[in-house]
């Protein structure tokens, strides 16, 4: 993680080192894949939930950038409509994440001096922070992984997650340059993560007694709803082993600050007027 953290920062620095392009905010929505999705496309439309960001955008060359991004939105699941309804689970979290991406442009579609039109994929690396958290039996909304549903924490189990990972975002978009210093993007884009816990829910054996003496009730009732308020002797699987996923779909607004600042600061790097 520490290491993951250190590249993110050394690739922001250079990219502030580079040519300042554009700079813009973007809006859209995010959704979540994992042990608590939705069994249906229409119950997953009704969990996709909005998301908004900023971002910084440099070029290299007219095919390859790079951009610096941070984004807030939110994700949730629940059993009710999963397949697994019976399960009983469920989980809201808020996604703060910063991520640097480089792109590569395929074709060039000129219309004008000044406008024009091309797709693009991207790829890059990030860093994230999660928090989920579920309804406790009193009624009131509970952080769940300082709780350790899965036994985290004690003798034999893992030791509890870190709420802040690393992603890996991959994805495509189309943008559309309307002027020198105008232009907007429509993007769709997934996360890789290296965690499974964005849910809460992983496929770690658990022993309900020892979760109930270890952890405590709220612990226990909230890993297994199931289950009676006493410590019984069952020991159960709540998901699969696979890692979450989220995803995003943004309509990005850009205006071209490269021209302004290099005659601010007097820098001899040519801008690329429109990329």
């Amino acid at each position: 993680m520490k290491i993951a953290i250190t590249t993110l920062l050394v690739l922001s620095t250079l990219f502030l080192k580079a040519q300042p392009i554009d700079i813009g905010f973007a809006v859209g929505a995010m959704a979540y894949n994992g042990d608590l999705s939705p069994s249906s496309p229409f119950d997953l439309i009704q969990q996709i939930r909005p998301t908004f960001g900023v971002f910084g955008r440099t070029s290299f060359s007219n095919k390859l950038s790079a951009r610096l991004m941070i984004n807030f939105g939110s994700v949730d699941g629940d059993d009710t409509y999963s397949p697994y309804p019976e399960r009983g689970l469920s989980f809201e979290s808020s996604i703060f994440e910063a991520n640097i991406t480089g792109a590569i442009h395929l074709i060039r579609i000129r219309h004008t001096e000044s406008s024009f039109t091309f797709p693009y994929l991207f790829a890059g690396v990030g860093i994230f922070h999660f928090n989920p958290k579920a309804e406790a039996p009193d009624g009131s909304l509970v952080e769940l992984q300082p709780l350790g549903t899965e036994g985290q924490g004690l003798p034999g189990y893992n030791d509890k997650y870190s709420r802040t990972q690393i992603n890996f975002p991959i994805g495509a978009g189309l943008r559309f340059v309307l002027s020198d210093r105008w232009s907007v993007a429509f993007e769709m884009s997934g996360r890789k993560l290296m965690t499974d816990y964005l849910d809460d829910v992983s496929d770690t054996s658990i022993n309900y007694r020892a979760l109930y003496e270890g952890n405590g009730p709220v612990a226990a009732q909230l890993s297994n709803p199931n289950l009676p308020d006493e410590p019984v002797d069952v020991t159960y699987r709540r998901g699969s082993g696979a890692e979450d996923w989220y995803y995003t779909g943004l309509f990005m607004v850009s205006y071209n600050f490269g021209e302004a600042i290099r005659k601010a600061f007097r820098d001899p790097v040519p801008c690329f007027s429109g990329w």
